[in-house]
């Protein structure tokens, strides 16, 4: 038996093929000659949302993050400001909500 690590993952050569039992990160694309291929999931580039910035380095494999901030004058008034690739291959749903802040001087 042979182990191989990608994406975070271990994964297991037998003589009928691969052990994706504990498969995370990866889907299979493929099945050749009794083994089984697999490639790492992609979730694609996060969504743009409203009045924000995103904070992000570029990665897109599962476990990636990016993290929003409101842009100058607005701020968030819902409870998240960080998206998740799930190994679905898609990022998590945003809980972020910019809203302008408004000063009153005087009566409102």
């Amino acid at each position: 038996m042979i182990e191989l690590g990608i994406a975070r993952t271990i994964f297991k050569i037998t003589p009928t093929g691969f052990d994706a039992s504990r498969a995370s990160g990866v889907s299979k694309t493929q099945h050749f000659q009794g083994f089984c291929c697999f490639s790492e999931v992609n979730c694609g580039v996060p969504p743009s949302l409203p009045l924000s910035v995103m904070i992000w380095r570029g990665d897109t494999k599962v476990g990636s993050s990016v993290s929003y901030k409101c842009i100058e004058g607005f701020y968030n008034i819902r409870k998240g400001d960080t998206l998740v690739c799930y190994s679905e291959g898609i990022w998590s749903h945003p809980d972020f909500l910019c809203q302008g802040i408004f000063l009153c001087f005087f009566s409102c």
